[in-house]
């Protein structure tokens, strides 16, 4: 039930349009998180955190924040 209301709030979020902040945490959650099994993930690397997505044949597409 909790992670129900937890989802709920989630999208929410995502589909704010008055408030791009909670968008953005948001989708960045759901990357870090859910889209793990899509290849998103909290890549460590000596570069600083973010995002990165392979294909599986050697192309790479990572995503980076600003504050790193």
């Amino acid at each position: 039930m909790i992670v129900d209301q937890s989802e709920a709030v989630i999208v929410e979020e995502l589909l704010d349009q008055d408030q791009p902040e909670r968008r953005s945490e948001a989708a960045r959650f759901v990357l870090t998180s859910l889209g793990k099994s899509l290849g998103w993930g909290t890549g460590q690397s000596s570069t600083g955190g973010g995002l990165s997505l392979s294909d599986g044949s050697g192309r790479t597409l990572q995503v980076k924040w600003q504050s790193d």
